[in-house]
């Protein structure tokens, strides 16, 4: 069996300034310069412990694989506080796409929306309180 660990989430954007106002300006993100790959640049964000690439998306006229038009569409982390860590980013700008809900009997989420149609998941592991 192989071993796996986890190293990084990639994207393609098609507006740089909001990939930089919502994952640097709001959540905090910080930027770890550019790599080039594949002979493009892609900007390098280490957020929560996860790193995640950015790279521009291709001329829409060009023929896309498939793989590289569908994938990703919400990227989640663990928070100590669903509610407040919603307000938080909202405070600071965050369009909050769907409010704090209960989505089980032992978690609390809600969504942000981030650049391109992407969501970003504030995930809170409630804990059963035992008396």
């Amino acid at each position: 069996m192989a071993t796996l660990s986890f190293d990084h989430i990639h994207y393609r954007y098609s507006d740089i300034q909001a990939i930089n106002a919502f994952y640097i300006g709001i959540m905090e993100a910080i930027d770890l310069g550019s790599v080039e790959l594949g002979g493009k640049a892609n900007m390098q964000l280490e957020l929560g412990g996860a790193t995640l690439l950015f790279v521009e998306e291709v001329n829409p006229l060009t023929p896309v694989p498939a793989n590289e038009k569908l994938g990703v569409y919400h990227i989640a982390f663990l928070v100590a506080d669903c509610d407040a860590a919603t307000n938080y980013y909202q405070l600071k700008g965050a369009v909050v796409a769907i409010p704090p809900f209960n989505a089980s009997d032992n978690i609390r989420a809600s969504f942000l929306s981030a650049p391109d149609g992407m969501l970003l998941e504030l995930k809170q592991i409630i804990t059963p309180v035992t008396s």
